[in-house]
Formats: structure tokens, C-alpha cells, sequence
């Protein structure tokens, strides 16, 4: 066990390449190295941030690469290994959605519904932004070639299949 977070936790962790990712708002972000079965210790603290923290938005993560949103409308791409940030913006109204990572694709929608997508990099890199007609506060859902957005009143299905 290691002693990383406190306070009411409402982010998830995140996990890529044997690290563990947990950030709670008001504290820190923590990167923990999960090491071999019978290591001691078998948990280190590797990094910790307290910067541009989540206080719903789960963060994510992908090779080098940790992508976190706050409820403030700030979005922060951390290196996994030091915890630096590569980039810091303010992308507007507020995240409850957290991050989907696609490729080398990430996918953020806004609480007015913005779909902010941009390139997974070191460096910030718009790829478009998307409006979808309604708020939502719900992380999208990929499946098959289809994307999953539940909005506060409808629920959409995006495709390029036909009809």
C-alpha cells in the first residue's frame, strides 16, 4: 500500500507501461511504478504533480503520454515517466468527460458539447472541434467503428456506415 491521494477520490486511475496514474483535485496527481510479484516495495512513488488538477475527468494514459481535463476547462499532456507537462491549455467551458485516447487520437468532450480532438504528443495539436447540439458531462463510448455520445437529452451513434 502507498500513501498517494487524500481526500473523497473521483477520478479513476489510469495505467499504461507498468505505471499507475491517480490525481484527485485539491492534491496531487501521482505516477507509481508497480514493480515485480515479491519486490519490495512492490508500489514506489515515482513522480508527483499538483498542478492543473481533475476533480471528476479521470485522467489517461498512453506511452509517454498522461492526458488530463479539469472541471476549469484546463487540459494538461504530462510525460509518464517525470510527471513534467509537455503542454498546458485552456480549452474552455469545464471537463466531467474524461479523455478517450484512439490511436494516437484524443477525444474530449466539453460540458456545453465540444468534442475537442487532438493530436496525443508532446506538443498541442488541434485536430478539430466538434459541436454536438446539447451539453453533455458523459465520456464518449468507441465500439466497432462507431462512436457513442450520450448528450443531456438525446443519445447519439456516430458512424460512416451507410443507413
Amino acid at each position: 500500500m502507498v500513501d498517494c491521494l487524500s481526500g473523497e477520490v473521483g477520478p479513476s486511475p489510469a495505467y499504461t507501461d507498468g505505471m499507475v496514474f491517480c490525481a484527485n483535485e485539491y492534491d496531487r496527481v501521482s505516477g507509481l511504478r508497480i514493480n515485480a510479484v515479491g519486490t519490495d516495495p512492490a508500489v514506489e512513488i515515482m513522480w508527483q504533480n499538483s498542478e492543473n488538477l481533475p476533480n471528476t475527468s479521470s485522467p489517461t494514459a498512453k506511452g509517454d503520454y498522461l492526458v488530463m481535463a479539469t472541471s476549469g476547462g484546463m487540459v494538461s499532456m504530462l510525460n509518464t515517466r517525470t510527471g513534467e507537462p509537455y503542454w498546458e491549455k485552456y480549452l474552455g467551458g469545464g471537463f466531467y468527460a474524461s479523455p478517450i485516447i484512439v490511436g494516437e487520437v484524443v477525444y474530449l468532450m466539453e460540458l456545453q458539447g465540444r468534442m475537442h480532438i487532438f493530436k496525443l504528443g508532446p506538443n498541442y495539436e488541434s485536430l478539430n472541434t466538434c459541436e454536438l447540439g446539447e451539453s453533455s458531462s458523459c465520456t464518449p463510448a468507441f465500439l466497432e467503428g462507431r462512436i457513442y455520445i450520450r448528450g443531456d437529452k438525446h443519445l447519439y451513434c456516430i458512424s460512416d456506415d451507410g443507413p
